[in-house]
């Protein structure tokens, strides 16, 4: 249609011509990068779907397990304690073994403290 038009000079066609050739360059390049994304969300969403999907990957069942003996935890805590404390009373005071109690447990504590983000009920 524009180019039987022959009451356009021709300079005019040509510039007439190269911004309908621009126009549907972008759009055509617009629709290309619509079509990228949607092929990419799809996938995003085939993925959501089945990280978030719920399965059973194990039917639960109860086991009965028979727990420690009583005697034996005991058996084994009264034999460590002895050790440490025969060890530790000759090297140190009862106020120093009580300090290094503390020391010890705390110190794992502190160390992981900065890693806690929230409150979390186990």
């Amino acid at each position: 249609m524009l180019i039987n038009d022959h009451s356009l000079p021709p300079t005019e066609k040509l510039l007439l011509l190269a911004n309908i050739n621009n126009t549907v360059n972008v759009l055509t390049t617009r629709e290309n990068n619509l079509e990228s994304q949607q092929f990419s969300l799809k996938d995003v969403i085939v993925l959501a779907q089945q990280i978030e999907q719920a399965r059973v990957v194990e039917p639960a069942s109860a086991e009965r397990v028979s727990p420690p003996s009583r005697r034996a935890a005991v058996l084994v805590g009264g034999f460590v304690g002895l050790a440490t404390v025969g060890w530790l009373e000759t090297r140190m005071t009862k106020p120093a073994m009580v300090s290094a109690g503390f020391l010890v447990a705390g110190v794992p504590l502190l160390a992981l403290a900065g890693f806690i983000t929230g409150v979390s009920v186990l």
